[in-house]
């Protein structure tokens, strides 16, 4: 590697921020390209300059390009920027026995903590696969098809890194390892969209992209409230742990309001705790929403709009169909992030945000936040909770190959029947 950032941007970023790079002698000439526009030309050390992320939170791409004295360019390193960065990677490499044919796929990993996933989940086509030593033999398979392989670790405490590779059909056996997913909704009566039917309906800067696969598979809500919330029309000697039911494929996370500041190497961060993935196991959503809270004490400083953005980050990880739930009461904070910015935040993401009102006459600031429901009744909970489970199931990931911005992908005019996920969806 010729360079490399000094500087990782692992939290939320806005406005000016300092970029530095650690460079190999021979280099005369770096560009700094955000959002693939030229940001900055840096033409010695120190290797360093500042650069202005906006004032919009959203997924933004940084590259550093490094050129030698003939003008040649000789490196090329990206960063993702307000996307998510797990603490574990996974590398997953196809062993050929046959040249062009894999019958293998090994599964490597690296994760801050040491240890070892307490699960190994790993598809082919959709299909799980044994994970057995060091990976998992591939069923025969025609490679002038496409193929989809998938591999999700869980390490506990909500890592849990995943890892797409794509092969087959017109790749060959090439093999793409970056995979963009894409949640769309599939209006009813609609017929179920297919890898086919996808194909030349999707667009970032005017290209069209590659649909490489298509599925529903799980989805995940994260859950989170500005107070401890104690619905107060809970009926005497009812037994509610499983009111509103969740259905068989969805998880909840409840994420706090109330961030830990912690030290990194170079730059401090807000570490927002949220719970482990919890099943229809644990509770229905009435009771996730009334018994737990991330962090049970909140008595330091609430960060709302933050903890939104974060929220929809945590939901934008992994794949899967996603939605932000967020019950407002009264008791609103000061804001650090103006909700309007953590709306349009999740709009960038394509996540939808769903704002629960739990008293009888919602504050007024309310309104900031959009479109809201009360669920001041426990038929009025379950209304808003069946709708949720109605929307998600609306919900059709699609991979789409190469990484792209997220806020850059449209859908094509012709599309019908079909929309891009949103706050208000």
């Amino acid at each position: 590697m010729v360079i490399a950032f000094a500087t990782f941007f692992l939290g939320l970023t806005v406005g000016l921020h300092p970029v530095e790079l650690d460079v190999a002698p021979g280099v005369v000439r770096v560009e700094l390209h955000l959002d693939g526009e030229l940001a900055h030309t840096l033409e010695g050390a120190p290797w360093g300059t500042e650069l202005d992320f906006g004032d919009e939170l959203r997924p933004r791409h940084l590259e550093a390009l490094a050129f030698d004295a003939e003008g040649a360019e000789v490196s090329r390193i990206e960063q993702w920027v307000n996307l998510p960065h797990p603490p574990a990677a996974i590398t997953v490499a196809l062993d050929e026995h046959v040249p062009g044919k894999p019958r293998n796929a090994l599964i490597r990993w690296e994760t801050t903590t040491g240890n070892d996933p307490k699960s190994i989940r790993v598809s082919f086509d959709g299909k799980p696969l044994r994970f057995k030593g060091q990976g998992v033999q591939l069923p025969p398979h025609d490679l002038s098809s496409l193929h989809f392989l998938r591999v999700e670790l869980d390490f506990g405490g909500g890592v849990e890194p995943v890892k797409e590779l794509a092969f087959g059909g017109t790749y060959g056996d090439q093999v793409s390892t970056e995979l963009t997913a894409l949640p769309i909704l599939v209006e009813k009566g609609q017929e179920a969209p297919t890898v086919e039917s996808l194909q030349g309906l999707l667009t970032a800067r005017g290209e069209t992209l590659r649909v490489t696969a298509v599925e529903q598979g799980e989805s995940n809500v994260v859950l989170l409230t500005n107070r401890p919330y104690r619905a107060p029309f809970e009926p005497q000697g009812m037994t509610l742990r499983h009111y509103a039911r969740l259905p068989k494929d969805m998880t909840v996370n409840v994420l706090t309001t109330a961030p830990t500041r912690f030290e990194g190497v170079r730059a401090s961060f807000m570490r927002f705790p949220m719970t482990r993935k919890l099943s229809r196991e644990d509770g229905g959503l009435y009771f996730l929403a009334s018994r737990l809270r991330a962090d049970p004490v909140q008595k330091k400083k609430q960060r709302l709009g933050e903890a939104v953005a974060v929220a929809g980050l945590n939901a934008f990880q992994g794949g899967n169909r996603r939605a932000v739930v967020m019950i407002l009461s009264r008791d609103l904070p000061d804001y650090e992030l103006h909700p309007a910015y953590a709306r349009r935040y999740l709009e960038h993401l394509h996540i939808p945000l769903h704002i629960w009102v739990p008293d009888t006459k919602p504050h007024p600031d309310h309104e900031v936040w959009g479109e809201a429901r009360s669920i001041s009744t426990i038929q009025l909970f379950k209304e808003a909770a069946e709708d949720l489970f109605e929307s998600m199931e609306q919900q059709w990931i699609v991979w789409l190959d190469g990484n792209h911005l997220p806020q850059e992908i449209e859908l094509a005019p012709n599309a019908d029947g079909l929309s891009l996920v949103g706050p208000s969806s």
